[in-house]
């Protein structure tokens, strides 16, 4: 009896005659290999795309925080720059009102260098603050990109993790 075969469509469909090499659950199980193996690459380049994608933003974020310092930097230029513009400014005054014969030491030239340095030291300060707000913008921009790529790397992760979780249940389960 082992030797009757009784349908031979049967036969070929579950593999075990020789009208065909393997059959159809044959090809049923190395498809379902394939697929197995198709989700674990899936994952491998979903695990590296999120860590990719981490480094790039991460990048992002301390270039954000160097323009930051660098605001900071070039208020300082400019502040230095005023500074010696006033100062050249007072010279200039100290020096027209001595030619024309007056006592730079009190009254009119003095009154003259104190509202010149009043009103330079007011811009200088609101310098400082528009540099100041400036690199907060770009340290806070910075500090949310930095999160945000934190958590998209971990959530890629996860995700790369389901993934080969499901394609081992698809090639093993």
């Amino acid at each position: 009896m082992a030797g009757i075969v009784f349908d031979k469509d049967i036969e070929e469909v579950y593999g075990g005659g020789r009208a065909r090499e393997g059959g159809l659950l044959q090809d049923a199980k190395t498809q379902r290999m394939l697929s197995g193996a198709g989700l674990g690459i899936s994952a491998l380049a979903e695990l590296g795309s999120a860590y990719s994608g981490y480094m790039q933003n991460s990048a992002q974020a301390d270039y954000l925080r160097l323009q930051a310092d660098q605001a900071g930097l070039q208020a300082q230029q400019r502040a230095n720059m005023l500074r010696e513009q006033l100062y050249g400014q007072i010279s200039n005054s100290f020096a027209s009102y001595a030619a024309r014969g007056v006592d730079i030491g009190n009254g009119t030239p003095v009154r003259m260098a104190e509202m010149t340095m009043k009103e330079g030291g007011a811009d200088i300060q609101q310098l400082q603050r528009n540099a100041q707000a400036q690199a907060q913008a770009y340290r806070a921009q910075a500090d949310m990109i930095k999160s945000g790529s934190t958590l998209e790397m971990f959530g890629g992760m996860f995700n790369a993790l389901a993934k080969g979780f499901l394609s081992y249940g698809t090639m093993f389960g």
